[in-house]
């Protein structure tokens, strides 16, 4: 079913989802009082058995600025993290977090950071025993630089780490967890380029501290990068980087055996046209998915790529739907069976729509569907998580009657042909 994960008209933006063992989801989004400019953190559980969302939550109360772009990991079990970047009094941007138990849903909200500098865009994710992993990038006066935390499943947030130490602007970090530890990779300005950078976490929380740049040796600008892991000690990280005529899609492994990057190679794509915002998602048994927007010399469009475990990328596939004009900010998830569910948004008349398009093992990709209700208004920012039986959650801001709304669907296993 398709309808609204929140329960108030009131403005509503930059929603985020994930899904637990059982298909229960929680979602979380930015959301400006009545009255007030200064955007809340609200948080909505979707029950599988119910098939029905909760009553919205208000998830933090510090009354001081605006508080934007939460960010939500949850584990197998249903406890969740969700960490986003909040205005002090004194107009600097702090780092909080709240924690959510099924036992006793969401706790206090809490600053998770303790610099003095600005400190942007948190990401979190969550490793198999439960311990959540942070990272956010944060001024110290000269530059921007990544910083991570940890918070063990029964604990507390660790004291922030930096994980680098180049010099010049470290910024725009993601991060990825599984058995192993962590794996975080960032944009980093080096003189007139952007170079993407990575370092390895242990399961303790010890950083490598040998973060090491892991796009191709080149003078050309590196940027957007996005990583996934197996759950063994496997990595794959991707990003866009221009190659002096165009933006094309590359990646790097990890591997724990070899305890390093391998070597930068591009995923050829059947149109030469730049690519942007590339995504990508792995399953338990290493299979990754990864999808991106290109231009093909009239329109952008969504693309995806699938690598096997111990073979290569296969042949790019246009995924989107066709003759529909521009389809942009992709996002894609792997279920247990290496199953894939891609979502972006792209025109359907003169509304801007939510898509999807679903991989299924053996048959393929299929064809692409809307997500959201025709003449209902524009759509933008869509998310998606999937279980590891296949049910997928999409969730996104739906723009009803002139408010911004966070609207979802549930996208449900079939059964093979």
């Amino acid at each position: 079913p398709v309808g609204r994960a929140a329960d108030a008209a009131l403005e509503q933006f930059r929603p985020d989802v994930a899904v637990d063992a059982e298909g229960n989801a929680l979602a979380v989004w930015d959301q400006a009082p009545e009255g007030r400019d200064e955007e809340d953190i609200w948080a909505n559980y979707y029950s599988a058995e119910e098939q029905s969302w909760g009553t919205a939550e208000l998830i933090e109360n510090t009354d001081t600025g605006p508080a934007l772009f939460p960010r939500i990991a949850i584990h197998t079990d249903g406890d969740a993290v969700v960490v986003w970047q909040q205005v002090n009094e004194e107009g600097v941007r702090d780092v909080w977090s709240n924690r959510y138990t099924r036992e006793a849903g969401w706790g206090t909200e809490e600053r998770i950071d303790n610099g003095s500098g600005d400190a942007r865009l948190p990401q979190v994710a969550i490793d198999p025993s439960g311990t959540a992993v942070a990272v956010w990038y944060q001024s110290d006066g000269d530059y921007d630089s990544v910083y991570s935390s940890r918070l063990p499943s029964n604990g507390v947030w660790s004291d922030p780490t930096p994980i680098e130490d180049e010099g010049g602007d470290a910024r725009r970090p993601q991060v990825a967890t599984d058995s192993v530890g962590a794996v975080v990779v960032w944009e980093h300005e080096k003189g007139s380029r952007s170079v993407v950078f990575a370092n390895r976490a242990t399961a303790d929380g010890s950083w490598r501290r040998e973060e090491r740049p892991i796009d191709f040796a080149a003078g050309d600008s590196a940027e957007q990068p996005h990583v996934a892991t197996d759950g063994s000690g496997y990595a794959i990280a991707v990003w866009r980087q221009f190659d002096g005529t165009s933006y094309k899609v590359w990646f790097n492994r990890y591997t724990d055996a070899a305890g390093d990057w391998g070597t930068a190679s591009v995923i050829e794509a059947p149109v030469a046209g730049d690519v942007s915002t590339p995504q990508i998602a792995m399953g338990p048994a290493g299979t990754a998915v990864a999808v991106w927007s290109q231009f093909d010399g009239v329109n952008y469009d969504i693309w995806a790529s699938r690598y096997t475990q111990g073979a290569s990328w296969g042949i790019p596939e246009r995924i989107g739907a066709s003759n529909q004009g521009e389809a942009l900010n992709p996002r894609v998830a792997v279920d247990a069976d290496d199953g894939a569910v891609a979502v972006w948004t792209q025109p359907d008349g003169p509304e801007t729509a939510i898509w999807s398009n679903r991989y299924t093992e053996g048959s393929g990709w299929g064809v692409a569907e809307r997500n959201n209700p025709a003449a209902t208004g524009s759509a933008e920012s869509a998310r998606v998580a999937v279980g590891p039986n296949g049910n997928a959650v999409a969730i996104w801001t739906q723009f009803v009657r002139g408010t911004e709304q966070i609207w979802s669907s549930r996208l449900q296993q079939r059964a093979p042909q």
